[in-house]
């Protein structure tokens, strides 16, 4: 599908992103997605400094996602994630920013999954399995 929107601009969505969401709403009448029940942002939205000092990253650690909060009783919360642990890997994949683990959430995985999930705390790289839920709405 091409949206045109201006003179000679178009955009395209693709059908990875197009397809999941038909089908969910011809089977449930709304889109599912699945959650982590996590507020991140992209490392590179912050100065550097604060990834060795507020993070702890080691210093050849220079992309990936922090989590900004963890919704309580989550799957996150569940899985032992905390507030300042940074994502660089979900199931094997790089995450170098936000995007990327809204896309691995949005493509890759289904609600109920059981997703590994790579970190890094107080300059440690752990890895823990969250089991991810249905999306849930937010006003």
């Amino acid at each position: 599908m091409k949206l045109a929107q201006g003179e000679g601009i178009g955009f395209a969505i693709p059908t990875t992103i197009v397809l999941p969401v038909i089908q969910d709403i011809e089977q449930y009448g709304e889109v599912r997605r699945p959650e982590m029940g996590v507020i991140i942002g992209s490392l590179e939205e912050i100065p550097s400094y604060h990834w060795q000092e507020t993070l702890n990253l080691p210093p050849e650690i220079v992309t990936g996602v922090f989590i900004h909060e963890i919704v309580p009783n989550s799957p996150a919360a569940d899985a032992g994630l905390e507030q300042y642990d940074v994502i660089t890997a979900l199931d094997g994949e790089d995450v170098e920013a936000a995007h990327d683990l809204r896309r691995h959430l949005y493509t890759d995985v289904d609600i109920g999954d059981e997703m590994e999930v790579t970190f890094y705390r107080n300059g440690e790289q752990m890895q823990t399995t969250v089991t991810l839920d249905e999306q849930q709405e937010t006003m």
